[in-house]
């Protein structure tokens, strides 16, 4: 079962105001796209929640910006261990996985089982 986090709703001063995530451009293009943010795939057990993500643009051709800082997002929701079935059936994530692109590319890395954070 995962875990739904949803930050306007935790106690002021519970997490970190700012995560930096370095970026490449498929994940880029998918934050603008549907403002999903996957934060990195090594934590697999539970991530730390923050209000804020600021992306770094990774050096590789595709990102507008590479080596910069560019955008500051506001965190609203976290999925924390969530399976890709599960995911699926969000309405909340809905149009991330009616993607058919992005759907494809998200499948090649879990299984229905797999758990991974949003």
């Amino acid at each position: 079962m995962y875990d739904k986090h949803v930050i306007s709703q935790l106690p002021i001063g519970s997490i970190p105001d700012v995560t930096i995530t370095v970026q490449r451009p498929w994940f880029m293009k998918v934050a603008f796209k549907h403002n999903i943010w996957f934060p990195s795939g090594t934590t697999k057990y539970g991530l730390t929640l923050s209000k804020y993500v600021a992306y770094y643009e990774t050096n590789q051709q595709g990102n507008a910006n590479p080596k910069t800082i560019t955008y500051i997002a506001r965190n609203l929701i976290y999925w924390n261990r969530i399976t890709l079935s599960d995911a699926r059936q969000l309405s909340e994530l809905k149009p991330l996985f009616d993607d058919n692109e992005v759907l494809k590319v998200i499948a090649s890395w879990y299984s229905d089982e797999d758990t991974f954070h949003l």
